[in-house]
């Protein structure tokens, strides 16, 4: 991917009873659980906000 679209953004976010958005990595983990998780107000925010701080870099700069 580097190679061929080095301008895209990636990130990673993982599931296993919380959730853990890594993002693009050059921000710390952000970790969600407990009643969060049952909150669909709490998470669309909080969705929206983590992809404007967790996932701003494209993978030529992130790749690392």
């Amino acid at each position: 991917m580097q190679k061929t679209n080095p301008d895209r953004k990636v990130g990673l976010v993982t599931f296993n009873g919380e959730v853990s958005i890594i993002g693009d990595g050059t921000q710390n983990l952000l970790t969600i659980a407990g009643d969060k998780l049952h909150n669909y107000d709490f998470l669309l925010q909080n969705g929206i906000e983590s992809s404007k701080s967790h996932f701003n870099k494209p993978i030529k700069e992130t790749k690392k």
